[in-house]
């Protein structure tokens, strides 16, 4: 035989708990501090019951905060001392003045309208990535990037030694014969031929990395090289054979690509550390 469950209404159990507890605080069975906590909240709990019906969620929260809010503590700050406050504002004032004169103030990311636009940020990227234009700092930051996918899937990305050999960097590049499949943005050095598909509010297209793949795959076989495809947004792939990586990874490499000392940046280590604090919410 089938045990048969009796169902409790919702409305009847809460009504006998509340005479109960109510009973035990009059008994004083509770210490005076617990018992004053334990009124409010019986009174929440039925005055939350009475005003379920016919009332908004927003509503019953915010009695709920306006009945919690007189049992709260709240510490006391320390107040501020008047004369090192005036020690401390002219010093931070100069310091302000500073990065305002060095240009530091300033985000070029941010004002250049790049915004959350795919295809632009992938052009700041290959920018960044060039030694042609910011030096040394550039093949620093590919690498540091490129040595954060290694092992992602156990294919092999070019190395530091490899990049010292040259490389090249398009965007919105078709490797496709027929023009089609626009990769946001390849990377060709000695012995790799890489794609990398940029995504930020965009989703993955549908067999949109398949086609990419399979570019990729054409295009290097015909230069004789290694293909591999890496596709860098906030969500994983939907293939095996395509290198997952976050936007997390180029900040942490950008990072990695700058003086350990603020005052031995160059121009392009301020550029580099800004496109960090650019992509922070990708």
């Amino acid at each position: 035989m089938v045990p048969v469950r009796r169902s409790v209404s919702r409305e009847t159990a809460p009504d006998r708990s509340v005479p109960n507890a109510r009973a035990g605080l009059e008994a004083g069975a509770l210490p005076s501090g617990v018992e004053r906590l334990s009124e409010r909240l019986l009174s929440l709990l039925t005055q939350w019951r009475e005003h379920a019906e016919g009332n908004t969620l927003r509503r019953r929260l915010s009695l709920l905060l306006e009945t919690l809010a007189p049992l709260l503590r709240v510490c006391a700050g320390t107040p501020l001392d008047a004369e090192q406050l005036g020690r401390l504002l002219p010093a931070l004032s100069a310091v302000l003045a500073e990065r305002r004169d060095a240009g530091e103030a300033i985000n070029p990311w941010t004002v250049s309208g790049a915004r959350r636009r795919e295809v632009r940020n992938a052009a700041i990227l290959v920018a960044l990535w060039s030694s042609a234009e910011v030096g040394d700092a550039g093949p620093e930051f590919l690498g540091g990037f490129l040595d954060r996918c290694q092992g992602r899937l156990g294919l092999g990305l070019p190395d530091r030694n490899e990049l010292a050999l040259g490389y090249r960097m398009r965007v919105e590049n078709c490797p496709g014969v027929d023009g089609s499949d626009r990769v946001d943005l390849i990377v060709e050095t000695a012995r790799h031929l890489i794609g990398i598909e940029i995504k930020i509010d965009a989703k993955e297209g549908k067999e949109q990395l398949r086609r990419y793949v399979e570019a990729i795959d054409r295009c290097a076989q015909q230069l004789g090289k290694d293909p591999r495809v890496i596709l860098l947004a906030p969500f994983p792939p939907s293939r095996d054979d395509v290198i997952p990586a976050g936007w997390s990874m180029v900040r942490s490499a950008a990072a990695a690509a700058l003086p350990k000392r603020r005052s031995e940046y160059g121009f392009a280590h301020h550029l580099i550390a800004h496109f960090a604090h650019h992509v922070r919410s990708f």
